[in-house]
């Protein structure tokens, strides 16, 4: 199961949707704490793989307040232990009309950056996972105007137990 978490609303007032959801023991959940995405077509000329990836890696830097809780728990060490940037070589993606990643459109190699979590098993019952984050792309987008961004989210799980 892959969870995904939305800006606040209203903007950086730390109000983020809440998910109710029921799922069957032995499902893996991985979801970012907070992520970025750069693609090769953004600049022109095109960027290299290696561009790319210092985008990523760049905007990534300018994350503060992030903040996950399993059940209650805060969880440590979130911006070391999780970080994880995409492997060697990036990734191919397609953009459509409508993606919230790119106003661009057409093929591109991409390159994402962020603290990720992968949840192997919930024992069965009621689970509460809560996070969020901010960048400041204040200098990278904007043009000098302070730009901060947030994301997050609450799921309320509800894990089944299997029954053989």
């Amino acid at each position: 199961m892959f969870l995904v978490g939305s800006p606040s609303d209203p903007p950086l007032s730390g109000t983020f949707p809440v998910h109710d959801c029921k799922i069957k023991e032995g499902t893996s959940i991985l979801f970012p704490v907070v992520n970025v995405f750069c693609a090769a077509f953004e600049t022109n000329p095109p960027q290299n793989e290696s561009q790319t990836r210092k985008c990523a890696n760049e905007a990534q830097d300018t994350a503060f307040d992030l903040q996950l809780e399993i059940d209650g728990k805060e969880i440590q060490n979130r911006e070391r232990q999780y970080r994880v940037d995409s492997p060697p070589g990036g990734f191919e993606f397609t953009a459509v009309p409508g993606n919230p990643a790119t106003s661009l459109l057409g093929s591109s190699i991409g390159v994402s950056d962020g603290v990720w979590i992968l949840l192997k098993h919930l024992p069965p019952g009621e689970h509460t996972i809560t996070f969020s984050g901010k960048f400041d792309f204040t200098g990278i987008i904007g043009g000098g105007e302070e730009v901060i961004v947030d994301a997050g989210a609450t799921y309320n799980l509800d894990v089944i137990p299997k029954y053989y």
